[in-house]
């Protein structure tokens, strides 16, 4: 095996394992329940980015227009966000 190889095949068994390990944890731990929401829309203050302001807003795009890309960042709730910070820091602990 050629050593880019085998790092491809490493990284790949690790995201594996990694997406496993999460999904194996359960929704409680992670700050989720199985229930949906009351109301599907939550307002979620300060996620808008200082420099989009209405006063520059052009209105609606054509429904055909394709963006070339969209960057998406949420943050996790701090229980969730400790349990897998703490899911994470149990698999780099000697005999797990």
């Amino acid at each position: 095996m050629t050593n880019s190889l085998f790092l491809r095949t490493a990284a790949r068994c690790f995201g594996i394992a990694t997406a496993a390990t999460l999904l194996a944890l359960p929704l409680p731990a992670m700050g989720l329940s199985a229930q949906k929401p009351a109301t599907p829309l939550v307002t979620l203050p300060g996620n808008i980015r200082p420099d989009v302001k209405s006063a520059i807003d052009r209105g609606a795009i054509d429904s055909g227009m394709q963006l070339d890309h969209m960057l998406l960042q949420l943050q996790r709730p701090a229980v969730r966000e400790a349990a897998l910070e703490a899911r994470i820091e149990s698999m780099h602990q000697p005999g797990s």
